[in-house]
Parts: structure tokens; C-alpha cells; sequence
């Protein structure tokens, strides 16, 4: 893409916004699959009762995308637990991290 197409582009409100909407729409469903993998992963040991999962609303905001509900994932292991908690879709060289 040349220099003035990303311009052309980067000028482009109605574009650019509309663009967010269908990126942070993305985010939600890639998160909640990845999500339903972890489950499967796991499935078995859910079953036994050795884990128990629990999705919580959380709120992000990002730059363009505004305020937005995801949920995060917390895996109970007896005292302790893992939480996979989604940071956002805005990151550098990726199309989003959960931490």
C-alpha cells in the first residue's frame, strides 16, 4: 500500500470506524473460543472436579474501540487459580493478548 493510500485511508473516519466495530466484534468471539478450547483441554478433570472454571465480566476500554464488556476466565485448582485475562486487541504486532 503506497504512502497516500494509507493516508486516504487513515483520514477515513467513517472507514476507520467502522473497521474497530468489526476488529473489537473479532476480539469477543477469539476470546470466548479460545475460552471453549481451554474447557476441552480440560474437560476431563472438570468432570472429576479437579478444576472448576468461572467466567467474569470485566471491563476494557481501547483508543478508536471505546469501553467495551469481555469476560476472563479463571481456572480453580483447589487455593489456587489461573486467570486468563484479556488485555485488549490494540497490541503491537498481534491481533490481541490475554495475560
Amino acid at each position: 500500500m503506497s504512502l497516500k493510500a494509507k493516508l486516504h485511508k487513515a483520514n477515513n473516519h467513517s472507514t476507520t470506524v467502522n473497521d474497530w466495530v468489526v476488529r473489537k466484534e473479532k476480539w469477543l468471539v477469539s476470546v470466548s473460543k479460545l475460552y471453549e478450547t481451554v474447557e476441552q483441554w480440560l474437560s476431563k478433570f472438570i468432570t472429576e472436579g479437579y478444576i472448576q472454571l468461572t467466567r467474569e465480566e470485566m471491563s476494557l476500554s481501547e483508543e478508536h474501540i471505546g469501553e467495551y464488556q469481555i469476560a476472563k476466565l479463571e481456572i480453580g485448582l483447589g487455593n489456587h487459580a489461573v486467570v486468563l485475562e484479556p488485555v485488549g486487541t490494540r497490541i503491537r504486532r498481534a491481533y490481541g493478548r490475554v495475560d
